[in-house]
């Protein structure tokens, strides 16, 4: 799922293109996810949704740049 990403931050840092929703969408999922495995103290679903989340962050910020 998340190297998705990683294609659409390389094509945002080229300038291809500009897309932000499927990143923004990404965060918001993996946000929650993460919010959820902290609270249960169960890092293996907390570790990879946070790292995803940071991906999707950056994504979303190479969108605009």
């Amino acid at each position: 799922m998340f190297f998705s990403l990683v294609e659409v931050f390389i094509s945002n840092v080229k300038g291809e293109s500009q897309i932000f929703i499927l990143p923004m969408a990404t965060v918001l999922n993996c946000f929650f996810w993460s919010l959820y495995g902290y609270i249960r103290r169960d890092i293996f679903v907390f570790m990879p949704n946070f790292l995803g989340f940071i991906l999707g962050v950056l994504t979303s910020i190479s969108a605009f740049i």
